[in-house]
């Protein structure tokens, strides 16, 4: 079997030249980086990088060898494992989007006859994808188990008050995982007129420092008392207004933590506390530094763990359960569909229509009726 040709070191990945020609290794290896690279969320990356180290260890082959049958054989041999056809769909993606940028964006200033990555037609562009139905498994906390999950979150202390600011976000506003575990201060913007709880008992004590805004607050005007903040995520930014509840759980958590004075714009919100990680076998100590936000990875575990204190299923919930639990919140309040489909980010109302639906189930006002007619009344 031939070396796969795209390994996944540190970022960015390679095509590794093997014994083949060096100008046609380096036009691939160049077109791969600047295909991986020009994908602006860093998830896709990851994803996509992925799906083609999985790809080439099946086939063994070179990216200009490939055919339409390797990646149909690839595909039958992944539903035969079990993946989900919408993981199978998003492979399939990452090698069509791939061999579409290197036919039709990446360009060979001296393309020899044949020896180009840009004239090779795309091999995934006519296999169909598979059928899949949106939002199938989402789940969603009632508001009696989204009340259990906060309460169960301890605030005596730093790490249960910068905990519970980070599900409460969640809760709130409603972003993914990345969306609101990756900001930082200067992603905030306090406008003047506001004073929240933590700021209040610092004034009261005497010990109130300047940083409403760290140092950028607003002129007093339009916006006066309120807090936006910027978030990024699916390859876009988006500036919103910030719930007073969210920013002041996040003071509060910055105020316990000892870094509110004089915190600068570039610092992560939600951070490890502690250095213990530095201390694992795949961590550089000498790169270690606690101005990191937390990992997926570690916001999935907490949340496991106070699930479990809450008395709930820890296996059914989810960092986006909290984001499908903060659309139904927004629902029970009376928002309408435009609302939360704006409120989700949603590209369309198509999309937050099938994802409600999928939340809330298929309707069933007819049983009564049926039960009568069999005499089960």
């Amino acid at each position: 079997m031939v070396t796969p040709a795209i390994s996944q070191p540190q970022s960015p990945p390679l095509i590794h030249p093997l014994s083949i020609p060096r100008t046609k290794s380096s036009q691939w290896a160049q077109a791969y980086n600047l295909w991986l690279n020009s994908r602006s969320s860093p998830h896709t990356r990851r994803a996509y990088a992925g799906a083609w180290s999985a790809f080439q260890e099946h086939s063994g082959k070179l990216p200009w060898e490939i055919t339409r049958t390797d990646i149909a054989c690839w595909l039958e041999a992944q539903r035969a494992a079990g993946l989900s056809h919408s993981t199978i769909n998003q492979r399939l993606a990452a090698l069509s989007s791939f061999y579409t940028y290197a036919s039709q964006v990446y360009q060979v200033s001296s393309p020899a006859a044949g020896d180009s990555p840009h004239n090779l037609a795309n091999p995934a562009h006519s296999i169909p994808r598979l059928k899949t139905r949106s939002f199938t498994r989402a789940r969603y906390l009632s508001v009696v188990e989204a009340r259990s999950l906060l309460r169960a979150i301890p605030r005596h202390t730093t790490q249960g008050l910068r905990d519970y600011a980070l599900y409460l976000a969640y809760l709130v506003t409603g972003r993914r995982n990345s969306e609101i575990r990756t900001l930082r201060f200067g992603d905030f913007e306090i406008h003047s007129g506001i004073l929240s709880g933590a700021q209040r008992s610092r004034r009261m004590s005497g010990n109130i420092s300047a940083v409403e805004g760290g140092g950028r607050s607003r002129r007093v005007g339009e916006g006066e008392g309120k807090i936006y903040y910027r978030w990024s995520g699916k390859g876009r930014s988006r500036r919103d207004q910030c719930p007073q509840i969210v920013w002041e759980s996040i003071e509060n958590f910055l105020f316990a933590a000892g870094k509110l004075p004089g915190i600068q714009p570039e610092a992560y919100i939600f951070t490890p506390l502690t250095d213990r990680a530095a201390r694992l076998p795949n961590v550089d100590p000498s790169r270690w530094t606690r101005n990191r936000p937390l990992s997926s990875r570690e916001v999935g575990r907490l949340l496991k763990k106070y699930s479990r204190k809450a008395g709930l299923d820890p296996t059914k919930i989810r960092v986006h359960t909290l984001r499908h639990t903060a659309a139904m919140l927004r629902r029970q309040a009376g928002d309408d569909i435009d609302q939360i489909s704006s409120f989700l980010g949603h590209s369309s109302l198509s999309t937050t229509q099938i994802y409600l639906h999928r939340l809330s189930g298929q309707a069933d006002s007819s049983w009564l009726r049926v039960a009568e007619l069999l005499g089960l009344n």
